[in-house]
């Protein structure tokens, strides 16, 4: 009799551990799916937001924008009428791989402020064109989730048994 308590015990035992494992497995790996996701999913809006504000329709004829841009305000050198040097600096170092040159002979003014936001726009554009999944943080959600999972699984078990004992007796 003692004998096959302990063999019903183990069994039931056994299911429980399996159900935890599941349910520890499949949560990591559904959370940590769903994070890389997520990451991607930033970094695709970021870098498409600042692509459309990079991509300017020029009327070939003149070389000219086909909606003017008012002139800039102070602190920023215009290329043309049109392009601001910020935002000039922020998409060279997002997608050209190379710094813009002030020193080209281009006619330039800068003051104080106009200086400190060229070093901010190009500092935004690297960080944009940086920006990777962080694999460890995916890791990290995906073990938290993976100890919810568990307790998640014993529940799960439990109503597995509590259903069979309805349907069986």
């Amino acid at each position: 009799m003692n004998e096959t308590w302990r063999i019903t015990l183990r069994r039931t035992a056994r299911e429980a551990v399996i159900f935890m494992l599941a349910g520890m497995a499949l949560s990591a790996i559904a959370v940590s799916s769903y994070s890389y996701r997520d990451q991607a999913q930033r970094i695709r809006i970021e870098r498409s937001a600042l692509k459309a504000t990079c991509d300017v329709k020029l009327d070939m004829s003149t070389s000219m924008p086909i909606h003017p841009v008012p002139t800039p305000p102070p602190g920023f050198l215009a290329i043309t009428e049109w392009w601001p040097l910020p935002r000039l600096v922020k998409c060279d170092a997002a997608f050209n791989d190379k710094a813009i040159d002030l020193a080209a002979g281009l006619d330039y003014i800068f003051d104080k402020d106009g200086h400190a936001e060229y070093v901010e726009a190009r500092a935004e554009g690297l960080r944009i064109k940086n920006l990777k999944v962080d694999f460890a943080d995916c890791a990290l959600t995906g073990a938290i989730a993976g100890g919810f999972g568990f307790v998640g699984g014993l529940g799960v078990w439990l109503f597995y048994r509590l259903v069979r004992f309805a349907i069986k007796g």
